[in-house]
């Protein structure tokens, strides 16, 4: 058992740990990616030749993204504005960038992709999750580190107070 697999094994209990490889090429990251398709304690993200592996998703980091998941879901029921879950699921930019966001929603309409992604970050490794969310030009990132949330919105990349889909109706263009 190599020792990237014993890592993804580990009880989900256990804290996360992070690895990082530099240098894969993209086909490496995705044969990488197929042989642990079915490992579900292990996040795999891609940026330009760059590799973080995060094994295992902690009990913490997914009562976070449950909890963070909730409340958005709660504030846009209670706002009347129609949103569309579509959970964790990988967004790649072929060639260069690949990641799977803890948890996404659009607004509005069922969309290829989603206008809000949500991403916990207890462990953070080389890669730059703003910049893997770039390519795919999701509107906003919302990232829960140290106890925060801050939501960073696509045209400027700065800080928000409060998301642009705060009113009924709202929709992002």
């Amino acid at each position: 058992m190599s020792r990237l697999q014993t890592l993804a094994k580990q009880s989900s209990a256990s804290v996360e740990r992070v690895v990082t490889l530099d240098g894969i090429s993209w086909e490496r990251f995705n044969k990488i990616e197929a042989d642990f398709d079915e490992v579900s304690s292990l996040r795999l993200t891609y940026l330009g030749g760059l590799l973080e592996i995060m094994a295992p998703i902690s009990d913490e980091h997914e009562s976070v993204k449950s909890t963070v998941g909730s409340l958005l879901e709660a504030y846009l029921r209670e706002k009347g504005i129609r949103f569309y879950r579509r959970g964790g699921f990988t967004l790649q930019k072929a060639g260069y960038a690949s990641c799977e966001p803890d948890e996404s929603y659009c607004i509005g309409t069922h969309k290829k992709l989603p206008d809000i992604v949500i991403e916990v970050v207890f462990t953070s490794g080389s890669v730059n999750k703003l910049e893997v969310y770039k390519p795919q030009a999701i509107p906003e990132v919302w990232f829960w580190k140290a106890n925060q949330l801050l939501s960073l919105l696509r045209s400027t990349r700065r800080t928000l107070c409060q998301s642009v889909f705060r009113t009924k109706g709202a929709k992002y263009s």
